[in-house]
C-alpha cells in the first residue's frame, strides 16, 4: 500500500514538472513576430500567384481530361469504321465471286 502511494507521488511529481516546464516553454516561445508591410505584401503577392497557378493547373487538368476523352472516342469510332470497312470489303469480294468477276479456285465439286 505504501509503495502504491510512493508511485502515485512520483508520477504526480513528474507530471507537475512536465506541466510546469511546458508552461514556461510556451510562455517564452509565445513571441509574436512582427512582419513589415513589405513582407506582408510580398507574402500576399506569392500567395495570390500560388492560387492563380493552382487554378490554372486545375483548368489544364480538366482540359487534358476532356481532350483524352475526345481522343478515346475518335479512336473507338475509327476502330468501328475499320471493322465496317473490312466487312464491306469481304462482302464485295463475295459478291464478285458470285457474279464471276473473280476467279474461284478449288474442287468445285
Amino acid at each position: 500500500m505504501k509503495s502504491r502511494k510512493l508511485i502515485f507521488a512520483f508520477v504526480f511529481f513528474v507530471l507537475g514538472f512536465l506541466l510546469t516546464f511546458s508552461y514556461q516553454y510556451t510562455k517564452s516561445k509565445n513571441e509574436v513576430t512582427q512582419l513589415s508591410e513589405k513582407d506582408w505584401e510580398q507574402d500576399y503577392y506569392y500567395r495570390q500567384q500560388l492560387i492563380e497557378l493552382e487554378d490554372k493547373n486545375k483548368q489544364l487538368r480538366n482540359e487534358l481530361a476532356n481532350i483524352r476523352q475526345e481522343i478515346q472516342t475518335q479512336e473507338q469510332e475509327l476502330a468501328n469504321e475499320a471493322d465496317v470497312l473490312k466487312d464491306l470489303v469481304d462482302q464485295k469480294l463475295n459478291l464478285q465471286k458470285l457474279v464471276g468477276e473473280l476467279s474461284v479456285s478449288g474442287d468445285g465439286g
